[in-house]
């Protein structure tokens, strides 16, 4: 039975519209390929300005180390001091040192913050931070670890208490069931 002209017309319209939406498919397919390559490159590039800044850091730190070091000659020695009530002096030094190390907790916490926004976001959805963002985490407390873990400072947890604070908005049960608690 032959085709109607309504039919064949009909059906010359449906082809025409598959193989448009075949077309858009293939464009659709290489803009998601194309914008897939340029998260890889920027993933790619804040992977690399962190390393830069953990190195920046670790340069800092050495220095610092080695400015201690230079300075100790010249700083009288504890019996030559004079004694004071409460050795002020050492308690100035030990709230620097505290004050020091709530600051570097926040600098470390904020960036994966700042870099990390989607893991953020995901792990906080999800309840568990500390899977999504296990590596910048890890990678931060070992460089707070590296700057304040042989100090007085260590019995307080200034970036756990960060962690809890900033990534986690008080909510300690969002850092999920495998998160390290700090030992007490």
């Amino acid at each position: 039975m032959p085709d109607s002209p309504a039919e064949s017309a009909l059906a010359g319209a449906l082809s025409r519209l598959r193989e448009e939406m075949r077309a858009e498919f293939r464009r659709f397919g290489k803009r998601l390929e194309a914008l897939e390559q340029e998260a890889l490159a920027l993933r790619n590039q804040m992977e690399r300005s962190a390393a830069r800044l953990d190195q920046q850091f670790e340069t800092l730190e050495d220095k610092a180390e080695i400015e201690i070091r230079q300075a100790a000659p010249l700083l009288p020695s504890a019996e030559n001091r004079p004694a004071f009530h409460g050795e002020p002096q050492a308690e100035e030094a030990a709230q620097k040192l505290h004050r020091d190390g709530v600051r570097y907790a926040r600098l470390l916490v904020s960036e994966i913050e700042l870099y990390h926004k989607a893991e953020v976001a995901r792990g906080r959805a999800s309840k568990n931070l500390y899977a999504c963002l296990r590596q910048q985490i890890d990678r931060g407390y070992q460089a707070y670890q590296n700057r304040f873990g042989q100090s007085e400072i260590e019995q307080r947890h200034y970036f756990h208490e960060e962690i809890v604070r900033t990534l986690a908005q008080n909510d300690a049960s969002l850092l999920g069931p495998g998160y390290p608690l700090p030992s007490e």
